[in-house]
């Protein structure tokens, strides 16, 4: 059954309790960060997370709220923007190609290669057949990531026509959002229902893995259903501690356990007699 974008609510449902969201978030989070540790010991799978959205949908906020509290030394970031010269002169998935995750690592795409069929379509700066051949290329590498052990965890973060409009008139007004305005932010309100036309085909044709939809009116909705989400979805996946790998026996071991053993009875055996006769010298000298 074809997905509708228009079907999709901005908001979560009128039950959810913001105070027992927030900290129901924050023990998905604890469970994430527990989850990660064994994820990168293992170095079986790599994880790749791909956040697209329509401007002003908040995803700065969710990056710091969520992976904000995971251990950041197994997590990238990429903000993918439009092609420099160099990589124009190659095909637009040769770039993204660099950037793939390593096994034991967590990658997150901020935007992505959707991005070569949303910007192409509604600009209409490619034929109608080379963007048709993206979505099949698209589905192919992503078939790939699969049988190379990446998973795919796609976020798709809908937020109402009302809510954009005040966050872009916020980065007019609030200094600590200014650095966000783009001159063009106008220009994306007026082409934002074509986006969302084009997002309504990829999603539909490029479903596989299955995108998780964000309602993104509210912050705390967005860390809710982004944290549930990425531990339901990792939490499936193979993982398990790594078993010692090495090439002594067990009767080696524990010989070398033995050997560590006495070394401590002489150590202690040895500061015992030093320490009995320094007072015996002590003695000796009153």
């Amino acid at each position: 059954m074809a997905i509708k974008i228009s079907d999709l609510e901005t908001h979560g449902p009128k039950n959810w309790d913001k105070e027992k969201k927030k900290m129901q978030t924050e023990e998905y989070l604890d469970k994430l960060y527990k989850l990660q540790t064994i994820f990168h010991a293992q170095k079986k799978h790599a994880i790749l997370v791909i956040f697209q959205w329509l401007d002003a949908s908040g995803k700065d906020g969710v990056i710091k709220s969520v992976f904000g509290k995971l251990n950041p030394l197994t997590i990238n970031f990429m903000s993918w923007k439009a092609p420099n010269e160099l990589e124009k002169a190659h095909d637009y998935l040769w770039r993204i190609h660099s950037k793939l995750p390593q096994k034991g690592e967590i990658q997150v795409f901020n935007r992505s290669y959707y991005e070569d069929i949303l910007v192409p379509t509604v600009l209409e700066t490619h034929s109608k057949d080379e963007i048709k051949n993206r979505y099949d290329q698209i589905n192919w590498f992503e078939k790939y990531m699969k049988e190379n052990n990446i998973k795919i965890i796609k976020f798709f973060f809908h937020v109402s026509r009302k809510v954009q409009e005040e966050r872009m008139e916020e980065r007019l007004e609030d200094i600590t959002k200014m650095r966000k305005h783009n001159d063009g932010d106008r220009e994306t309100l007026e082409v934002r229902q074509k986006y969302l036309e084009v997002y309504e085909n990829v999603i539909n044709k490029c479903n596989n893995p299955e995108w998780k939809f964000v309602p993104a009116d509210h912050n705390w909705e967005k860390n809710y259903v982004v944290a549930k989400e990425l531990y339901e979805e990792i939490k499936e996946m193979d993982l398990e501690w790594p078993t010692l790998e090495t090439n002594r026996t067990l009767d080696e071991y524990l010989e070398n356990v033995e050997q560590i053993d006495t070394i401590k009875d002489f150590t202690k055996l040895k500061e015992k007699l030093e320490e009995k006769e320094k007072n015996n010298n002590k003695k000796n000298d009153k």
